[in-house]
């Protein structure tokens, strides 16, 4: 007597499919958590502005307080305070105070601090703004999570992956160069076309502050970094975990969504145009077509690792 076979039933696949998404999004979500978590308990240099409306006291502060007087957190603090403020040119415009310091951990700045909030100090606003110390220390908090999550996924597809085939089978499909550009191409093409439809509507003072953000040196090593974790996560891992259980289009579908919004919603873009989501849909669908082609995440990987290294020449060559 033979037994029968159980067999997997449509929603059943398609529920272990969505348990599956959950798990890579959640990873996803946990790198970059990582980075900012890093950056709360790593040093920082900070910077307090402190803006008064006139007159001000006639009164004498330090300049230097080794320890802040509103958080023992907060060290080094140095003021540029001097006794009778110079006044501004306009009688009627604020005075800024600007004190800047150190800090390990995460700090509060409490508006004004205490030391200010006497009864004869008329405040229009306070300020803190945090920067990572040291370049050093900037390239470990951003780059962290991304080869932790990275090492962790060639564990887990290294009991199922033979990688010298996998890498065998990219280097193969790279005798075409121009098959490891098509991301970078369809991207570029794509974004090219929103741009000329309008699509690109990004405020001035935006676009220069996310140029100076992605000219520094630990988000340039960043990166470069990122095609390893993010290939092997969803063009490695859950592409080998969906196609089996859903069709190509969808699996290209679900994969793609996950890839633009793991871009556009990281807070460090700071934009979400219509332009930028279509440029990595493109590409997000062209290495789809590279990884089901070619059965080769490490293809996928050098393909968004030019991309990347495009988009980093670009924005070093945009004055």
């Amino acid at each position: 007597m033979v037994e029968a076979t159980p067999t997997t039933t449509v929603w059943q696949r398609y529920r272990a499919a969505g348990g599956d998404v959950i798990v890579a999004a959640s990873l996803a979500l946990l790198v970059m958590i990582t980075s900012q978590l890093a950056i709360l308990v790593l040093p920082k240099r900070l910077q307090l502005d402190l803006s008064f409306l006139p007159p001000l006291p006639a009164v004498s502060l330090p300049m230097y307080w080794p320890r802040a007087p509103h958080d023992e957190r907060i060290r080094d603090l140095q003021c540029d305070w001097r006794d009778g403020v110079a006044p501004p040119a306009d009688p009627a415009a604020p005075v800024v105070i600007r004190c800047r310091g150190s800090a390990s951990g995460p700090v509060m700045f409490m508006s004004p601090p205490p030391l200010f909030q006497g009864t004869e100090w008329q405040t229009q606003s306070a300020q803190m703004t945090t920067d990572l110390q040291g370049p050093l220390v900037k390239l470990l908090a951003w780059t962290l999570g991304p080869i932790l999550a990275a090492i962790g996924l060639i564990v887990a597809l290294g009991r199922q992956r033979p990688w010298r085939a996998d890498l065998a089978r990219g280097l193969n499909a790279m005798r075409r160069p121009w098959r490891a550009l098509a991301p970078a191409a369809a991207a570029i093409c794509v974004a090219a076309l929103a741009n000329a439809a309008g699509w690109m509507e990004v405020d001035p003072a935006v676009e220069q502050s996310l140029l100076d953000t992605f000219r520094q040196p630990a988000i340039l090593a960043l990166m470069l970094i990122a095609p390893v974790w993010e290939e092997l996560l969803l063009r490695g891992w859950l592409w080998q975990r969906l196609r089996p259980a859903l069709p190509l289009w969808l699996t290209t579908l679900v994969v793609t969504e996950l890839f633009v919004a793991l871009h556009a919603g990281n807070p460090q873009m700071g934009v979400t145009s219509l332009a930028y989501v279509a440029a990595l849909t493109a590409s997000g669908l062209a290495l789809a077509w590279l990884r089901e082609r070619f059965d080769s995440v490490s293809l996928c990987i050098i393909a968004h690792a030019i991309q990347n290294s495009t988009a980093a020449a670009l924005l070093l060559a945009v004055p």
